[in-house]
Protein backbone atom coordinates (compact mmCIF):
# COMPACT_ATOMS: atom_id res chain seq x y z
CA UNK A 1 0.00 0.00 0.00
CA UNK A 2 1.30 3.46 -0.87
CA UNK A 3 2.05 6.21 1.64
CA UNK A 4 -0.97 8.54 1.94
CA UNK A 5 0.38 11.45 4.00
CA UNK A 6 3.45 12.75 2.17
CA UNK A 7 2.06 16.20 1.43
CA UNK A 8 4.51 18.59 3.02
CA UNK A 9 2.89 21.55 1.25
CA UNK A 10 -0.41 21.03 3.11
CA UNK A 11 -0.78 23.46 6.01
CA UNK A 12 -2.04 21.74 9.16
CA UNK A 13 -3.38 24.16 11.76
CA UNK A 14 -2.30 22.77 15.11
CA UNK A 15 -3.98 25.48 17.20
CA UNK A 16 -6.81 24.41 19.51
CA UNK A 17 -5.65 20.78 19.50
CA UNK A 18 -3.96 20.94 22.94
CA UNK A 19 -0.69 21.44 21.10
CA UNK A 20 2.01 22.35 23.61
CA UNK A 21 3.98 24.59 21.29
CA UNK A 22 1.01 26.70 20.15
CA UNK A 23 -1.90 26.39 22.56
CA UNK A 24 0.20 26.94 25.68
CA UNK A 25 2.56 29.65 24.35
CA UNK A 26 0.94 32.52 26.27
CA UNK A 27 0.80 30.44 29.45
CA UNK A 28 4.56 29.87 29.08
CA UNK A 29 5.27 33.59 28.64
CA UNK A 30 5.48 33.67 24.84
CA UNK A 31 3.52 35.90 22.46
CA UNK A 32 0.31 34.38 21.12
CA UNK A 33 1.61 34.53 17.54
CA UNK A 34 4.96 32.90 18.35
CA UNK A 35 6.49 30.72 15.64
CA UNK A 36 8.03 27.85 17.59
CA UNK A 37 10.66 25.92 15.64
CA UNK A 38 10.69 22.70 17.63
CA UNK A 39 12.59 19.71 16.36
CA UNK A 40 10.45 16.81 17.55
CA UNK A 41 6.98 18.33 17.07
CA UNK A 42 6.34 18.83 13.39
CA UNK A 43 3.36 20.50 11.75
CA UNK A 44 2.58 17.85 9.17
CA UNK A 45 0.82 14.52 9.40
CA UNK A 46 2.77 11.48 10.41
CA UNK A 47 3.33 8.68 7.95
CA UNK A 48 0.24 6.67 7.10
CA UNK A 49 2.36 3.57 7.81
CA UNK A 50 2.76 4.76 11.41
CA UNK A 51 -0.96 5.59 11.68
CA UNK A 52 -1.93 2.16 10.34
CA UNK A 53 0.46 0.38 12.73
CA UNK A 54 -0.96 2.31 15.70
CA UNK A 55 -4.54 1.54 14.68
CA UNK A 56 -3.70 -2.14 14.36
CA UNK A 57 -1.93 -2.16 17.73
CA UNK A 58 -4.78 -0.53 19.66
CA UNK A 59 -7.66 -2.49 18.13
CA UNK A 60 -7.48 -5.10 20.89
CA UNK A 61 -8.48 -2.39 23.41
CA UNK A 62 -6.09 -3.41 26.21
CA UNK A 63 -3.67 -0.67 27.28
CA UNK A 64 -1.53 -2.23 29.99
CA UNK A 65 2.22 -2.31 30.35
CA UNK A 66 4.20 -3.86 27.53
CA UNK A 67 7.79 -4.45 26.60
CA UNK A 68 9.81 -4.37 23.41
CA UNK A 69 9.87 -7.53 21.37
CA UNK A 70 13.05 -9.12 20.01
CA UNK A 71 12.30 -7.47 16.65
CA UNK A 72 12.61 -4.04 18.32
CA UNK A 73 16.13 -4.79 19.51
CA UNK A 74 17.04 -6.34 16.16
CA UNK A 75 15.91 -3.14 14.40
CA UNK A 76 17.94 -0.93 16.75
CA UNK A 77 20.95 -3.21 16.48
CA UNK A 78 20.71 -3.23 12.67
CA UNK A 79 20.36 0.56 12.46
CA UNK A 80 23.36 1.17 14.73
CA UNK A 81 25.45 -1.28 12.71
CA UNK A 82 24.41 0.17 9.35
CA UNK A 83 24.78 3.85 10.25
CA UNK A 84 27.63 3.80 12.79
CA UNK A 85 29.27 0.39 12.39
CA UNK A 86 28.52 -0.26 16.07
CA UNK A 87 27.92 -3.81 17.22
CA UNK A 88 25.77 -3.61 20.34
CA UNK A 89 24.29 -6.17 22.68
CA UNK A 90 20.67 -6.01 23.79
CA UNK A 91 21.71 -5.72 27.44
CA UNK A 92 23.51 -2.44 26.64
CA UNK A 93 20.30 -0.79 25.41
CA UNK A 94 18.06 1.07 27.83
CA UNK A 95 14.56 2.06 26.77
CA UNK A 96 13.30 5.44 27.94
CA UNK A 97 9.97 7.21 27.43
CA UNK A 98 11.63 9.96 25.42
CA UNK A 99 14.74 11.89 24.44
CA UNK A 100 14.50 14.46 27.24
CA UNK A 101 14.22 11.72 29.86
CA UNK A 102 17.22 9.92 28.34
CA UNK A 103 19.28 13.13 28.40
CA UNK A 104 18.25 13.90 31.98
CA UNK A 105 19.17 10.41 33.15
CA UNK A 106 22.49 10.63 31.30
CA UNK A 107 23.31 13.93 32.99
CA UNK A 108 22.43 12.39 36.34
CA UNK A 109 24.56 9.30 35.67
CA UNK A 110 27.65 11.10 34.41
CA UNK A 111 27.82 14.34 36.41
CA UNK A 112 28.10 15.18 40.08
CA UNK A 113 25.36 17.15 41.87
CA UNK A 114 25.95 20.86 41.47
CA UNK A 115 28.17 20.44 38.41
CA UNK A 116 27.26 22.11 35.14
CA UNK A 117 26.66 20.29 31.87
CA UNK A 118 25.93 21.85 28.49
CA UNK A 119 24.08 20.37 25.54
CA UNK A 120 25.38 22.38 22.60
CA UNK A 121 24.06 20.04 19.94
CA UNK A 122 20.32 19.69 20.45
CA UNK A 123 19.50 22.83 22.38
CA UNK A 124 17.10 20.91 24.62
CA UNK A 125 17.09 22.75 27.91
CA UNK A 126 14.24 21.09 29.76
CA UNK A 127 16.40 18.25 31.09
CA UNK A 128 18.41 20.82 33.03
CA UNK A 129 15.22 21.69 34.88
CA UNK A 130 14.36 18.06 35.56
CA UNK A 131 14.54 17.34 39.25
CA UNK A 132 16.50 14.07 39.16
CA UNK A 133 19.11 15.00 41.77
Amino acid sequence: MAERNLDFDKITDRRNTNCLKYDFAVKRGMPEDVLPLWVADMDFQTSSYVQDALIKQVQHGIFGYSDGQESYFEAVEGWLKKHHDWEVQEKWLVKTPGVVMALALSVKAYTDPGRCSIDSVTGILSFFRSDFR
